[in-house]
């Protein structure tokens, strides 16, 4: 799991650095079978999310963390963004759902397929301040 976050945030290394956006990776080394390329195009996409979210930010942070629970592994992205309204909560998965003006509305609805493509799940938490997708594996 670890080398694919790496490859994704060296893709999007460019990215973060124009948007002056602090990475932080705290990952266990932990081992799932799984179509690489597929889960880094997921990886992706929840941190193009997250550089939008903390856009108008000060203080821009990202943060990735794989740990396992109760066998598990999870995959978390975290942003210290703007965080999704609440009365949209239930509706970011669905497909063509947008907020962003040159949004397609088919990132998390793809993002949620490749899971569950790979026997897991993909789900939404609110943070105080920010957002946090979590990627759970099945062990």
């Amino acid at each position: 799991m670890n080398d694919i976050v790496k490859s994704a945030l060296h893709f999007l290394k460019p990215e973060f650095e124009k948007n002056n956006i602090t990475i932080i990776n705290s990952s266990e080394n932990q081992t799932v079978f799984v179509d690489e390329k597929m889960i880094e195009r997921c990886l992706i996409n929840l941190y193009l999310n997250a550089i939008f979210a903390v856009s108008d930010n000060v203080e821009r942070t990202i943060k990735t963390e794989i740990k396992t629970h109760n066998k598990r592994i999870v995959l978390s992205v975290e942003d210290n963004g703007v965080g999704i309204q609440k009365e949209i909560q239930d509706k970011i998965f669905l497909p063509f759902f947008t907020t962003r003006s040159g949004g397609s509305g088919i990132g998390l609805t793809l993002s949620k397929s490749i899971i569950e493509a790979h026997k897991g799940y993909l789900n939404y938490k609110p943070l105080e301040q920010g957002s946090r997708f979590e990627i759970w594996f099945m062990d």
